[in-house]
């Protein structure tokens, strides 16, 4: 879910309207090249999980640990894009 753009890198984050919730697990590394569409991580609000899909396809860095506690507008992780 992207929550800002910069140039050319994209981040990710939760939405500022949302409430306080736990980044529960990546399902990338960071350093992994990603495509769009592909789930990166999931997200625990209340009692419901929630997948985060990339919006976009690139190098992924991590910048939220697991199990991390994520507040409204939290950067979860920075896509680089990548040349053709």
């Amino acid at each position: 879910m992207p929550c800002s753009t910069s140039r050319s890198t994209k981040r990710y984050g939760r939405p500022a309207c949302c409430p306080r919730d736990i980044l529960e697990r990546w399902f990338i590394a960071s350093g992994d090249t990603i495509k769009a569409g592909d789930r990166i991580a999931e997200v625990r609000v209340e009692d419901a999980l929630h997948e985060i899909v990339a919006a976009a396809s690139g190098r992924a860095t991590i910048v939220a640990t697991a199990n991390a506690v994520i507040e409204p507008g939290s950067i979860l992780a920075t896509l680089e894009p990548q040349s053709a």
